[in-house]
């Protein structure tokens, strides 16, 4: 796929992102309880009201001594794992992309999306502009969608990131473009239903997925670790 940046009135093809499908084995089963006791949500402040995010979180850093003030500051509340600790299918992860894109990485953030109305909505990643980022999928394929960081509507492309894929957003990417992982519609929860054999018969609606996802305990875990460096 070809992607495109508009200046002007001109068009140029520059590529702002590479999609990498099964990337790494898959290593969902033996990660997730390890992440569970990691992450947590967090809590933030938005038009005077306290919310907690739609996800847990928690941040692996890969260099002592670190001044997350200086580097990271957005994550104060984020709990913190030096590489001691770091789960080792992390750390292969992390030695793949190196060896692969001669780059070393300083840190990487996991996210759990637990359900299908775990999210993570529009927004760039100020604190890498300039720099590579690796983002890995392990679990339930969701959407990632991007759109100009000028856009306040829609989107321009997006991608369904199934386990074991690898999203690498090229330098520069975060200047120009926004992104999120929408919450799973009718249509994604039902198509993930039936590659499961659970096939829903009349009308599709929320109402009847729920009941199909109780019953037969469908996890719809998502794990997300984006690899990055400090700039």
């Amino acid at each position: 796929m070809k992607i495109f940046k508009r200046v002007s009135s001109k068009t140029y093809q520059v590529p702002m992102w590479k999609h990498y499908p099964k990337y790494v084995d898959d290593v969902f089963d033996t990660l997730l309880p390890k992440l569970k006791e990691k992450t947590k949500r967090i809590q933030f402040k938005m038009y005077g009201k306290t919310l907690t995010s739609k996800r847990s979180s928690c941040l692996f850093y890969f260099r002592e001594q670190l001044d997350f003030k200086k580097y990271i500051p957005g994550y104060k509340q984020t709990p913190k794992i030096g590489i001691q600790n770091t789960p080792v299918e992390i750390l292969d992860v992390k030695n793949k992309i190196e060896k692969q894109f001669s780059v070393k990485m300083d840190y990487a953030l996991a996210h759990i999306y637990e359900n299908y109305d775990d999210y993570i909505g529009w927004h760039n990643d100020s604190e890498a502009l300039s720099t590579d980022i690796f983002s890995v999928s392990f679990g339930v394929p969701r959407t990632f969608q991007l759109r100009p960081i000028k856009d306040a509507r829609g989107f321009e492309t997006e991608f369904v990131l199934r386990t074991c894929d690898m999203f690498h957003m090229y330098a520069g990417c975060q200047k120009k473009y926004k992104h999120r992982i929408k919450v799973m519609g009718c249509k994604e929860l039902n198509g993930y239903l039936l590659t499961l054999g659970h096939k829903i018969e009349g009308r599709v609606t929320k109402v009847k997925l729920g009941k199909v996802l109780e019953k037969e305990k469908v996890d719809l875990s998502r794990i997300n670790l984006t690899f990055r460096r400090f700039e």
